[in-house]
């Protein structure tokens, strides 16, 4: 009697310690689940892409697609830091050809537009995907990318010669000052200087400063030109001079 008396002890223990454990684990789910860590997070532009141009004056259409849209809670659109929307159900869309609002993607001007979409999921996750579009003059550009720009050395061009003891001029040329941001020159390695604004030029006769392109001694000297356009490309333009 005994025995059978702890045994039916043992029993509901085993019960107890089986409750409590499946418990434990559906809460243990529960809060990973709140972490994100069941919710699809996959999506992608579907209209635009990185890199793509617009003509000036026309409205850009913006779709993202999402790979299980119902565990997505809400999107947001922004352009260069406005924020244009929040979508709260697919289709996730901006900018509706023939549609009304989201004024800040009507009618753009010609720039550089960073796109950021914001996505929420219901599990609590939150996410961002980043591109960049251009928008260029009716008829202007290159290639169809606005910042697109020839860039070549009016002094101190490749293969050209400088006597020992002068001073080394240095001028270099763009089709578009008004889509560059600056320039950078560097002779063997070392900087000479950055140029904000248009001529870019260094080492400028009778003037003060560059020092490393003064009073050359013979040598090879290698200049490289880092251009940074307003579309935020970095182009670099290299020369061999010939001191002797």
């Amino acid at each position: 009697m005994f025995n059978a008396r702890k045994s039916r002890v043992a029993g509901k223990k085993s019960i107890i310690f089986l409750f409590i454990a499946i418990f434990s684990f559906a809460f243990t789910n529960l809060a990973t689940a709140d972490d994100g860590g069941y919710c699809n997070s996959n999506y992608w532009y579907k209209t635009v892409k990185h890199g793509s141009t617009y003509q000036a004056g026309k409205d850009v259409y913006v779709k993202v697609e999402a790979q299980k849209h119902y565990d997505i809670q809400y999107m947001e659109l922004y352009i260069n830091g406005y924020k244009v929307r929040r979508e709260m159900h697919a289709p996730y869309e901006w900018g509706r050809p023939n549609g009304g609002g989201d004024n800040y993607l009507r009618r753009l001007k010609p720039g550089t537009y960073r796109l950021k979409c914001i996505a929420k999921t219901r599990c609590g996750g939150q996410y961002k995907e980043e591109i960049t579009i251009y928008v260029k003059q009716k008829g202007g550009g290159h290639n169809g990318n606005y910042c697109a720009n020839n860039y070549k050395y009016l002094y101190g061009q490749h293969g050209s010669h400088c006597k020992a003891g002068k001073d080394l001029y240095v001028k270099v040329a763009a089709d578009y000052n008004k889509k560059v941001e600056y320039m950078e020159l560097y002779i063997n390695g070392y900087k000479v200087r950055r140029e904000m604004h248009a001529p870019y030029e260094w080492g400028r006769p009778n003037g003060g400063g560059d020092h490393y392109l003064r009073n050359m001694k013979r040598g090879t000297y290698q200049l490289k030109c880092k251009i940074k356009t307003k579309c935020g490309d970095i182009v670099w333009k290299k020369s061999t001079v010939q001191v002797y």
